[in-house]
């Protein structure tokens, strides 16, 4: 099975993300994980192929957009996105509209939509990253971990002098990385 290669050799040392694979990124803004996909995945040497799929205007930087149209019922959004995910085969798709979905549809229903994507991703052979809030919907982060192929926890220090930023995988590493926490700039 093929790995997502970003190029970053400290990052793909310690982070493995096969293809036809699922992580969840949760962090506590909202926006640490967009910027780190940016800098991960917009560099020309690494030959990427990204799209982010997103209930607004496309965040990360150099990814191929589409934006999923307010929609008043699921399967509508299941349907677009599994178009999508069958026009964009061997791609990495970033998954940014979870906080809309949820706040619209009933969390059961989405998580069954997500768990039903399984065997699809696996036959598109996408790396699909989903991303959310940490501690913002504590139901559905957690039964995502569990559903998901790994996690990526994103955190940060807030010290007076120094805001340091951290990165813990989750089950998406070997074992002598699982559940370390990484300094990243």
């Amino acid at each position: 099975m093929s790995l997502l290669v970003t190029g970053h050799d400290i990052f793909d040392t310690i982070v493995k993300i096969p293809y036809s694979s699922s992580i969840l990124i949760v962090d506590e803004n909202f926006s640490e994980s967009k910027q780190l996909l940016t800098a991960l995945l917009s560099s020309k040497d690494n030959n990427i192929r990204f799209a982010e799929i997103s209930a607004k205007k496309n965040s990360v930087k150099d990814a191929e957009t589409m934006i999923l149209a307010e929609s008043t019922n699921i399967n509508s959004t299941n349907a677009s996105v599994s178009n999508f995910r069958q026009s964009h085969r061997r791609w990495v798709i970033i998954h940014a509209y979870l906080p809309d979905l949820l706040v619209r549809f009933p969390n059961e229903n989405v998580l069954r939509m997500i768990d039903s994507w399984r065997s699809k991703i696996n036959e598109a052979e996408t790396a699909e990253i989903f991303i959310l809030p940490k501690d913002t919907f504590n139901d559905v982060e957690k039964r995502l971990r569990s559903i998901s192929d790994g996690v990526i926890e994103l955190s940060s220090s807030n010290h007076a002098d120094n805001n340091k930023r951290f990165f813990t995988p989750i089950r998406c590493t070997t074992a002598e990385y699982d559940v370390r926490r990484f300094e990243y700039l």
